[in-house]
């Protein structure tokens, strides 16, 4: 490709001088040509016959293409001026849109050795260079009319493949639009469910509270009873967090704020004696807790609470729990805290806890990879905090 490109300007060059050196033969060939004429005209000029150099001016304008001829003397006045022939078509048209221009001849009237007058004669070369230039226009014009189709072409090719292109997208959004409403309908399909799960695991839960609570009543055995109660208390942690899940469609995560208060009023009112006054004060911030951290966590609750209702304030008449919650930097930390009986100062969670203290430790600590730990401080407080 770049050595046919080179070759043709090569080529191009070659022909611009081929036609210079012939333009320049043609202009010697021309000034030669209107010398003799004046070798012609001289007698007549001598002679003041004007009638005679007319007539051959105006015979020699034919033959020779001159658009004017004039004869002045030396004086300047005219001695002989004719209007000539019109240029050929071509050349008249190259003239009008300024491409050529009649070339101006001069030659002097010389008679005996004597300059008497001088020719003048305005020449209209009917050259290669005029066929030139007529060539290069209409390649212009040609390639002007070629860019013009190419570009109705692209027109055409573009307008083809946006009606293509936009087929395609319509099929592709028909198609997702499709694969959209297959996805809302299962998930919708599952929304049900999991709402239908959730209803029947809290149905079976308390249908399971249920038949311990009747077996509480008909036992006479007192630690049997508290056992029974303990164990109520943590099947209706579990069902009441499947009836919140079930209750405010949500599936996955809990309003765990929301569920510590219901949790906590029932426990309350389970496990507080009839001529006790006991008040919770609640101080909870929004926590918002992926089902897999609510059950573990809302077990070990349900033991730090039920330890306080049945150790920490059992002889009180009055007595009042405590309870914060707070998530703050990926950190969740619950502190339930009461104003019952201290625990013994060299109280150890690891060696002194019991049953239930020990199942809320190694829920925390297994499942939520989390820590318990209590102070004293006028209060008995045990503290929880994990990750989320």
């Amino acid at each position: 490709m770049r050595w046919t490109l080179l070759t043709a300007i090569v080529l191009f060059i070659v022909f611009l001088g081929f036609v210079f050196l012939l333009e320049q033969r043609v202009q010697e060939d021309a000034e030669a040509t209107i010398q003799r004429h004046s070798d012609v005209l001289s007698s007549m000029v001598w002679n003041f016959n004007d009638r005679e150099a007319q007539m051959y001016l105006e015979l020699v304008s034919e033959v020779d293409i001159y658009g004017r001829a004039l004869i002045t003397t030396l004086d300047g006045d005219s001695f002989v001026e004719i209007t000539g022939v019109s240029p050929p078509i071509l050349y008249g048209l190259l003239k009008r849109v300024g491409l050529v221009e009649g070339r101006q001849l001069r030659s002097e009237i010389i008679y005996n050795g004597e300059t008497i007058g001088e020719l003048k004669a305005l020449w209209y070369p009917d050259t290669l260079q005029t066929h030139l230039y007529f060539l290069l226009i209409l390649v212009l014009i040609g390639g002007v009319l070629h860019l013009v189709y190419l570009l109705y072409q692209s027109k055409i090719t573009l307008a083809g493949r946006v009606r293509e292109r936009t087929r395609k997208l319509e099929d592709e959004v028909k198609k997702h639009r499709r694969t959209e409403k297959k996805l809302a309908e299962s998930l919708e399909e599952k929304k049900i469910l999991l709402q239908e799960v959730h209803h029947r695991v809290k149905n079976n839960l308390f249908t399971i509270v249920g038949l311990l609570k009747l077996q509480e009543i008909d036992t006479d055995d007192s630690q049997l009873s508290k056992i029974l109660q303990r164990s109520v208390n943590r099947i209706h942690s579990l069902a009441l967090i499947h009836q919140e899940l079930y209750s405010r469609d949500e599936y996955v995560e809990l309003d765990f704020s929301d569920y510590l208060h219901k949790l906590i009023e029932n426990i309350k009112e389970t496990l507080a004696e009839p001529d006790q006054e006991i008040s919770v004060d609640y101080s909870l911030a929004q926590m918002n807790l992926h089902l897999e951290q609510s059950i573990p966590c809302a077990l070990a609750i349900n033991e730090l609470i039920t330890n306080a209702f049945q150790h920490g304030l059992k002889e009180k008449a009055e007595g009042r729990l405590k309870v914060t919650g707070e998530k703050e930097a990926g950190q969740v930390k619950i502190t339930v805290a009461n104003d019952g009986r201290r625990l013994p100062e060299d109280f150890s969670l690891e060696e002194d806890s019991s049953m239930g203290l020990n199942l809320a430790i190694k829920l925390i600590e297994k499942q939520l990879r989390g820590n318990v730990y209590f102070e004293q401080d006028g209060w008995v407080k045990f503290v929880i905090e994990f990750p989320v």
